[in-house]
């Protein structure tokens, strides 16, 4: 039941994220600003010669001389580079529609393709916003290459939410002996950001109103790995809360439905990020509810997205061949 608008869920499917972007955007029209100028690079920053004795990072990044509200991103990578790790961690877009992920590319099962969907409200426009990036090992010798897939594409700030094609050169990155490869700063004591989860009454499957606890949360540095959520009659003080058998905390995705559906329960949402580091947010039974709250309307928003993403996959599961 919690799972039912899970917008981890999103097929990489291009026709469905392109179908749930244009919802968004069109229908924040009002976030929107219109640009003359029109380009939009992909672009990767990583040392151009790296040995096989440890990992290296390559950041994707985003130039982009009209202002961007949505990009859809999908990356070859080759197989002689093994995929450790992706970090959406300081990322320009803050409203994940499918997060940075490694799937098996239609190129050969020894290819991988890292796809990832996402929102930039109000837009960006500079130089360098960085998307995401990859902790790579190089497994073999030689030259390898990293490049965009076709299906790369961006939106632009407009009131119809024109397509922008994305252009980009490959990064090639040539893998030799006795090659030291720089050191990775993988340091991050810093909690996420604060956040704001708020209630909403949304449908559950069998239509019926009920009440769920909805929460997007950042972390500039690592990126979030995992939400949890947790009900509890008393008013804790965040010290209190941290404390481990303080909360029966439940593994939680948004919207998380709630089981005090009298609202008359204190709701505390934890957000972890990759290294262990996390932050608690707290709902007072008489606050929290998302028509109280800026922030709610664009939470809600998103429900709305994964609502459609959700459907249209059951639609095309049940059409005929």
């Amino acid at each position: 039941m919690k799972h039912l608008f899970n917008i981890s869920t999103v097929s990489p499917q291009l026709h469905v994220r392109t179908g749930v972007l244009l919802f968004f955007l069109l229908s924040f029209s009002f976030f929107l600003f219109v640009s003359s100028a029109q380009a939009a690079t992909l672009g990767f920053s990583a040392p151009p010669i790296v040995g096989t004795s440890s990992p290296f990072v390559v950041e994707v990044w985003l130039d982009a001389d009209v202002a961007i509200n949505a990009i859809t991103v999908d990356l070859i990578i080759p197989a002689g580079l093994k995929i450790l790790d992706i970090s959406d961690g300081n990322s320009i877009i803050n409203m994940w529609v499918e997060q940075p992920s490694q799937s098996p590319s239609e190129g050969g099962d020894e290819v991988s393709k890292v796809s990832a969907s996402g929102i930039i409200p109000g837009g960006y426009s500079g130089k360098k916003g960085k998307l995401f990036s990859l902790q790579l090992q190089a497994t073999s010798l030689g030259s390898n290459s990293i490049s965009i897939d076709s299906t790369t594409i961006a939106y632009k700030s407009s009131a119809n939410a024109d397509i922008e094609k994305v252009t980009s050169s490959p990064l090639r990155v040539s893998v030799e002996e006795n090659i030291t490869n720089p050191p990775l700063d993988l340091e991050d004591l810093e909690s996420p950001e604060s956040f704001t989860p708020v209630r909403a009454e949304l449908p559950d499957e069998n239509d019926t109103p009920v009440w769920f606890v909805v929460f997007i949360a950042q972390d500039k540095k690592s990126g979030i790995d995992s939400y949890e959520a947790a009900e509890s009659s008393k008013n804790l003080s965040f010290e209190e809360a941290r404390e481990p058998r303080a909360l029966e905390w439940k593994v939680a995705t948004s919207p998380h439905l709630l089981q005090d559906q009298s609202l008359g329960s204190y709701i505390y949402v934890k957000a972890t990020d990759k290294k262990g580091n996390f932050r608690i947010e707290k709902i007072s039974p008489d606050k929290g509810r998302w028509y109280e709250q800026p922030q709610g309307y664009i939470l809600i928003v998103l429900v709305l997205l994964a609502t459609y993403v959700i459907l249209h996959k059951k639609t095309r599961r049940t059409r005929p061949a």
